[in-house]
């Protein structure tokens, strides 16, 4: 359990780290979990480090292995960092949305 706790304690982890910090904790080897998932060996060691993005039916795989959400994976920095990252779209769709309210 250690790496998983250290895990959520950083704010800054990729898929990849996710992804190694679960195998690591329960003792399963790249090859075991691709063998399950189907997932190639070559991409899922780009994917724990960090030189290819997960994508989201590798996350989905990754995650009904491990059971969790794939948002997890997808959004490693949660949704808050997302809504932050793209807030100038949230703020020109809160405005066109309200204009079309009005005009409805």
């Amino acid at each position: 359990m250690k790496d998983l706790e250290k895990l959520f304690s950083y704010k800054e982890d990729t898929a990849g780290k996710i992804i190694q910090s679960f195998r690591r904790n329960f003792k399963i080897t790249q090859a075991e979990l691709c063998a399950i998932t189907g997932i190639s060996e070559k991409y899922l060691s780009a994917v724990e480090n960090d030189k290819r993005p997960i994508g989201l039916e590798v996350a989905s795989k990754i995650a009904v292995f491990f059971n969790f959400d794939p948002t997890l994976l997808l959004f490693p920095g949660g949704l808050d960092e997302l809504h932050a990252q793209y807030s100038d779209i949230q703020k020109q769709a809160k405005k066109l949305i309200s204009e079309k309210r009005k005009t409805a």
